[in-house]
């Protein structure tokens, strides 16, 4: 059984230093250029020491290309897995189909997927019809972390039209964790059940909609699910494959500066600043506000796929995306550690 593993650890915390707080001075184009090569480098360096073979890392600049590397026949614009990554790219566009007043952050999974349970079955614990989508966006819904994936169409109950159709049923069948909204608990399974909330709010398929809706629009053009897992409905919660240029063009627009958020998006990130931790549209969120790092990793570890990857974003206008294979969990906090310390000039 093939098995994914998604992690949000240590490196979020290096990622938000002790000069996250501070507020960010201008950046000459000079130290722009600096730092980004001092980011390949350490890159670069990184991957030599742990045996790293293939990884690529894109650096930008206030919505501009400032830097990038690649190795072991991967390129900046080679795409690559992003694991946990693609839930940024589902928030995202789950919020635009809320801010088109397609469905609410109060929306219940109940009213979402009224059809989807009248074939299938209502759920087993009554409570999960009563979860909201701002729930399941900030992990705080109890659905559970994992269950196992269907990896073939005859484990498919009779009803199921899709992988992704299985899947939520198996969500469907399980108990929730804990009271809906009684605290953080990180959730793969609440995203792969988003993904099918936005293929039924919008009458079309997961990945069709969000590459029009969130991808197209950043200019990405890279991004698909996934062709090594067909029957296998990571979708939304670890799907997407996409270069590293790419998503780190596609992280640019989850600025605050930069989102075009709708009024009711606005509303709910700020109706949650207070939040511990703060998870926002498929990011960690931390700072005061104006000054706020927003980041995320992933981890998928297959047998015959292993990859990590990671972005970050700085309010001094940098941004990063990176991965390498194979996947390095427990030294990547060493990574992020050295890559923040340039991002905020603590080396100079």
């Amino acid at each position: 059984m093939r098995r994914l593993i998604v992690i949000l650890a240590g490196a979020l915390t290096l990622a938000f230093g002790p000069a996250a707080a501070a507020r960010p001075r201008p950046l000459h184009p000079a130290t722009v250029s600096q730092r980004a090569a001092a980011m390949e480098a350490a890159f670069t360096r990184w991957a030599q020491a742990y045996d790293v073979r293939q990884g690529a890392i894109a650096i930008r600049f206030r919505g501009q290309a400032a830097g990038g590397t690649g190795f072991g026949g991967r390129g900046i614009d080679d795409a690559a897995p992003v694991a946990s990554l693609s839930k940024a790219i589902t928030a995202l566009c789950a919020a635009r189909l809320i801010d088109a007043g397609r469905l609410d952050y109060e929306t219940t999974v109940g009213e979402a997927l009224a059809g989807f349970a009248a074939r299938a079955g209502e759920p087993r614990d009554p409570r999960l019809a009563g979860v909201t989508l701002g729930q399941i966006l900030s992990h705080r819904s109890g659905i559970p972390r994992s269950l196992p994936f269907t990896t073939r169409r005859t484990e498919w109950r009779p009803g199921m039209q899709s992988a992704l159709e299985e899947q939520v049923r198996r969500v469907f069948a399980a108990p929730l964790e804990f009271e809906p909204g009684a605290r953080y608990e990180y959730s793969n399974q609440g995203y792969v059940l988003l993904s099918y909330v936005i293929e039924t709010a919008a009458g079309e398929d997961y990945e069709s909609h969000c590459r029009r809706t969130v991808l197209e629009p950043a200019r990405v053009t890279t991004a698909r699910l996934n062709p090594m897992f067909p029957d296998t409905p990571r979708a939304g919660a670890g799907g997407w494959t996409i270069s590293v240029s790419d998503y780190a063009r596609f992280a640019d627009q989850l600025r605050p500066e930069r989102a075009g958020h709708g009024p009711r998006t606005r509303a709910w990130l700020t109706e949650r600043e207070n939040d511990e931790p703060f998870y926002g549209l498929g990011y960690q969120y931390r700072g005061p506000p104006g000054r706020r790092v927003l980041a995320h990793n992933g981890l998928l570890n297959e047998p015959d796929l292993s990859v990590s990857a990671l972005f970050a974003l700085w309010p001094s206008g940098l941004t990063i995306a990176l991965n390498a294979t194979p996947a390095r969990p427990r030294v990547l906090d060493e990574l992020m550690a050295e890559l923040a310390a340039i991002a905020t000039g603590r080396t100079e």
